[in-house]
């Protein structure tokens, strides 16, 4: 039975916007929701929903938009439909979930980026992000899963370390 669907000119009104420093220290500058609506960041109609980055002015830190949702789930199928992804220099679009409350501030419950494009890289991944002591090395790909690792800094080194401060991996 569906019970949430995130679509029309009221998409917005269902997310918070995150305003604050980036916490992986990007050069991007969060915008609230008025000055993304007011500045062309986003848009919602009864069937697209459009959000993006400043594209038209050179500065330090982008002006982009991070939304969360105000709903919190501990389950569920999550289908999105995203005809486009932007891809380039400084991009870093992602569709992702995470854990987080006053206590355990993030990455501690950890999070799962379902869709990340990472800067020119001509694809998206699928990434765990957590604290320490999540070290995925003994996983074989082609063996445990369909996919294949990612290198990390290097060629040599795979981007199999979930830890958000591991040294090689991003």
């Amino acid at each position: 039975v569906l019970q949430h669907k995130y679509v029309g000119k009221d998409f917005f009104s269902q997310f918070r916007f995150f305003d604050g420093e980036d916490p992986t220290q990007g050069a991007v500058a969060y915008v609230d929701g008025m000055t993304a609506s007011q500045t062309g960041l986003i848009d919602a109609d009864d069937s697209h929903v459009y959000m993006g980055a400043d594209f038209s002015h050179i500065t330090a830190k982008r002006p982009s938009v991070r939304v969360e949702s105000k709903e919190t789930f501990n389950s569920g199928l999550f289908i999105a439909t995203i005809p486009h992804i932007p891809t380039g220099c400084g991009t870093w679009p992602a569709f992702w979930m995470f854990g987080e409350d006053h206590s355990h501030v993030w990455p501690r419950w950890g999070e799962y980026d379902i869709i990340e494009g990472v800067h020119k890289t001509g694809r998206s991944s699928t990434t765990l992000h957590t604290r320490e002591n999540c070290d995925q090395e003994p996983v074989d790909s082609g063996k445990d899963f369909l996919g294949s690792w990612n290198p990390g800094v290097t060629a040599q080194i795979h981007a199999d370390n979930c830890y958000v401060s591991a040294e090689g991996q991003w």
